[in-house]
């Protein structure tokens, strides 16, 4: 039997170019060289078909209930212990609440001793003092009689500088007395000036109308000039624009007089010229008229299309002195916050309203934020193209700290806003946004995103750090293997309930 499956095995090498066959119990592998096209075969046994089959260990089932109730067991008496401790831990905190109170009682009865000791020295220091001061009565009266003396010896110096006072009084009343004459003279002097004063102000004010006459006339002969003009240039077939006639009608009216006269007479001249003339067409002369009142009426037109565009553009100015003085305001506050957070980095910043020339043009409003990160540069405004990410995410990040105090929201997210700043900076804007938060009474909640932070940062009190998939119960990186875990959760839930996995 072995020789007539050793021959079979040897015919399939030979006629087949399998590389794996197998048969009941066995695994053949065959093997072509390369270079001399020699055939090796080797072989193995077929392993058991355990894979989907399910079996119950009662041996192990038994020894782990055994190891639950002893686990049971142990935890009762480590309980028994923790509240034996608990009791002993209660009793020591009894004692020591009462040694801190005399503690306490010690430290009062210790100050009010050194109190008393105080003001016994100090009163002490008093009786001292009052002692070593005591009056000599002797000493006194001398003193007092040299007082007496020169107090008397002022007296007289003050009854001689008294009587001198008194002389210069008497002259003085005299010169009061002299310029009083003169006082009188020169007010008379001054009503004069005063008459002669409003006299010349209403010769000034006669002449100030007869100027305002003369100027309101010379502005309505220069609006009929204009006018004139007007007439000429469209007569002449001229641009509007046109300043001085071109010399060709320059050399015409050179056959016309200069004086207003002499022009008035030439006219009347070719009036009675024309009407020796033979009669002017009727329909020429009333189309003319037509257009002369179609002129007017699209003038009229004109200045009311001009006087209701003016009419809106002034309710324009009203309705936009609404919203643009507080949203003016509203920059202001920005402007103050942002430029105080800049200056803590020692850098510089703004931010203002930018529009165009027009500022009717509303839509192309926007906030404009420049920033100066170094000394020797000039403040530009923020973009790709002048700073890098690490200066556009600082700047980002202190204009929201300066609207945060303008906008009140139940909590914030900022998600690594961190990234590409360097060290210095990112500690100096933690530390911004720590005290910004923590120090206002109305703060909203502040929830920062970060794969990682500077080390010895300072956390205040009212902080809390959230480290995802971290902690003392979490095993490490090289530990952790996936399929040992399945094995132990399989194991698990049979142990619960092994009849449900029968």
């Amino acid at each position: 039997m072995f020789r007539s499956k050793s021959c079979l095995q040897q015919k399939i090498v030979a006629q087949t170019d399998f590389q794996i066959f197998f048969s009941e119990s066995t695994v053949y592998s065959c093997i072509k060289s390369r270079y001399q096209k020699n055939k090796s075969t080797s072989t193995s046994e077929c392993r058991n078909a355990n894979l989907l089959a399910l079996s119950r260990d009662d041996d192990a089932l038994s020894k782990n209930k055994n190891d639950i109730e002893a686990t049971l067991i142990l935890s009762t008496e480590r309980n028994k212990k923790l509240a034996t401790l608990k009791e002993s831990q209660q009793k020591i905190t009894d004692e020591r609440t009462k040694l801190e109170e005399e503690k306490s009682s010690l430290e009062q009865r210790r100050s009010k001793y050194r109190t008393l000791n105080y003001k016994i020295e100090h009163k002490e220091d008093a009786i001292r003092q009052k002692q070593a001061a005591a009056i000599d009565m002797r000493q006194e009266k001398r003193n007092f009689v040299q007082k007496d003396v020169s107090i008397a010896k002022t007296k007289v110096d003050k009854i001689l500088s008294l009587k001198n006072i008194m002389d210069q009084l008497m002259d003085l009343h005299s010169i009061r007395v002299r310029l009083s004459f003169e006082a009188q003279y020169l007010t008379k002097r001054v009503s004069d000036f005063d008459n002669e004063n409003h006299a010349n102000t209403l010769n000034l004010e006669t002449k100030e109308n007869e100027f305002k006459k003369i100027y309101n006339d010379m502005i309505s002969k220069r609006e009929k000039v204009q006018e004139l003009w007007s007439d000429i240039l469209k007569k002449c077939k001229l641009p509007r624009n046109t300043e001085v006639l071109p010399d060709t009608f320059s050399k015409l009216f050179i056959r016309f007089p200069d004086s207003l006269d002499e022009l008035n007479t030439r006219i009347a001249e070719e009036n009675s010229r024309l009407t020796t003339m033979y009669p002017v067409n009727e329909s020429i002369t009333k189309e003319a008229k037509d257009l002369e009142v179609k002129i007017d009426q699209l003038k009229e037109k004109t200045n009311s299309s001009c006087q209701s565009l003016t009419d809106k553009e002034n309710d324009l100015k009203e309705m936009k002195k609404v919203w643009l003085n507080p949203l003016k305001k509203l920059i202001n506050q920005i402007n103050s916050n942002f430029s105080a957070f800049m200056q803590n980095l020692k850098c510089a910043g703004e931010v203002s309203l930018s529009h165009n020339e027009n500022q009717m043009d509303v839509e192309n409003f926007g906030i404009s934020i420049k920033v100066q990160f170094r000394s020797q540069s000039q403040m530009c405004e923020l973009s790709r193209n002048y700073q890098s990410g690490g200066e556009r995410a600082v700047a980002t990040m202190l204009y929201l700290l300066a609207l945060q105090e303008l906008n009140k929201v139940p909590f914030r997210i900022v998600d690594e806003i961190n990234q590409g700043m360097d060290n210095e900076n990112e500690r100096k804007v933690f530390d911004m946004i720590v005290k910004t938060v923590t120090t206002l009474k109305q703060s909203s909640q502040y929830f920062l995103v970060s794969p990682k932070l500077l080390g010895n940062l300072r956390y205040p009190e009212t902080m809390v750090v959230h480290c995802i998939f971290n902690g003392p119960f979490v095993l490490e990186q090289k530990l952790f293997n996936l399929n040992s875990i399945n094995r132990q959760r399989e194991s698990f839930t049979y142990a619960q309930d092994p009849e449900a996995n029968c």
